[in-house]
């Protein structure tokens, strides 16, 4: 078990058990979704296709993730990374801060888009689709998602929503191991064998030229 300095105090612990139970639903909906490649093949513009989540589970995968990505939640990512961070232990702490630079990646790492007048991040497309497409609506956003759903045709949009959505939920698995350990409980997942899924599913494109 976990040695935390200075130890967990109550109203952390609560924090802790609530981010176990939204990683609970995560793994849930994300696991039967783990064999798709998310691999977009624009080989024929004309005719575009991505192994894509089905849109369902997808958006059910979404707003569990939104739980631990949304900043004002007292599970976000990084507030619960900054309870296990003050483990004892180096290799956890070192742990940690791999899995803030593998959330941070996830975010970043899909390619940008651009209309011409304005580019858009992976970020940027991530927030857009949630706060326009998710449980919450923002007129302000609008406008981005409108430009961005002329861009959809080659399903790009749609590629860089649900690459970002995977990464963030492996972290979420990944973090669950080090909260389990904390609280003296047993993880639900197996970090090797998410770590072999990002790496056998990196974001990719097939090449139009092959």
């Amino acid at each position: 078990m976990l040695t935390l300095e200075p130890p967990c105090t109550a109203d952390e612990r609560s924090v802790l058990h609530a981010f176990r139970r939204i990683a609970r639903d995560v793994d849930r909906i994300y696991r039967p979704l783990a064999h798709h490649s998310l691999t977009l093949d624009l080989r024929d513009p004309g005719s575009p296709k991505l192994d894509s989540f089905p849109e369902d589970p997808f958006r059910s995968l979404v707003m569990a993730v939104r739980q631990v990505y949304m900043r004002r939640e007292a599970t976000h990512f990084s507030k619960v990374c900054a309870i296990i961070a003050r483990a004892t232990d180096p290799e956890v702490r070192e742990f940690i801060d791999v899995l803030k630079n593998n959330w941070h990646f996830a975010l970043v790492s899909p390619m940008g888009l651009s209309d011409g007048d304005k580019g858009y991040g992976g970020r940027q497309v991530f927030e857009t689709w949630l706060y326009t497409r998710g449980l919450h609506w923002d007129p302000r956003r609008q406008p981005d998602a409108e430009r961005l759903d002329k861009m959809d045709a080659l399903l790009l949009p749609t590629h860089v929503v649900q690459c970002v959505t995977r990464g963030l939920a492996v972290c979420i698995l990944q973090l669950d191991f080090a909260v389990a350990d904390a609280l003296g409980e047993l993880p639900l997942a197996d970090t090797e064998q998410l770590a072999a899924t990002e790496r056998r599913f990196a974001f990719k494109i097939a090449d139009p030229a092959t």
